[in-house]
């Protein structure tokens, strides 16, 4: 006669009773529905740079503000960012380093384009070289134009 250990009868225990709810054998446990879909993203350990907001205390003199947050659940390592500026036909790309991110935590970088930022059109990109293995790489950039008489 075989003997079953502790460990062996509560896997059996978690087979039936994922089996009896109609989900596969398989299924994750901390994916069951509990009042509604628990969606996988909820669980991620990973961090996620996003950039929050792109500004200019001056259009005149060329400084530009890039804030830039860790939204993610686990600390964002040292990683370059870009910001493309656009006036015209005229494009330049300005490179920037963050410094490392503990989850929720922003930061802002200031890059000195030295030119008017009237009009112009930008694109921030935090992360731009995917340095960081991040939760949701796609929320890594915000665009936008400039105001300001031309």
């Amino acid at each position: 006669m075989k003997t079953h250990t502790p460990i062996r009868i509560l896997r059996t225990v978690l087979v039936l009773i994922l089996l009896l709810a109609g989900r596969p054998a398989h299924a994750n446990p901390a994916m069951i529905e509990r009042n509604g879909p628990i969606e996988p993203s909820n669980f991620s350990t990973l961090p996620d740079l996003v950039v929050t907001s792109i500004t200019s205390d001056n259009l005149d003199n060329g400084e530009v503000k890039i804030k830039i947050k860790n939204q993610g659940q686990r600390k964002a390592a040292r990683s370059l960012g870009a910001l493309v500026m656009t006036w015209g036909l005229k494009t330049a790309t300005f490179n920037y380093s963050t410094i490392p991110l503990n989850p929720g935590q922003m930061t802002t970088v200031v890059v000195d384009v030295k030119m008017s930022l009237v009009q112009a059109k930008f694109c921030a990109t935090a992360d731009s070289t995917n340095r960081v293995n991040e939760d949701n790489e796609k929320n890594n950039q915000q665009c936008g134009q400039f105001g300001g008489k031309p």
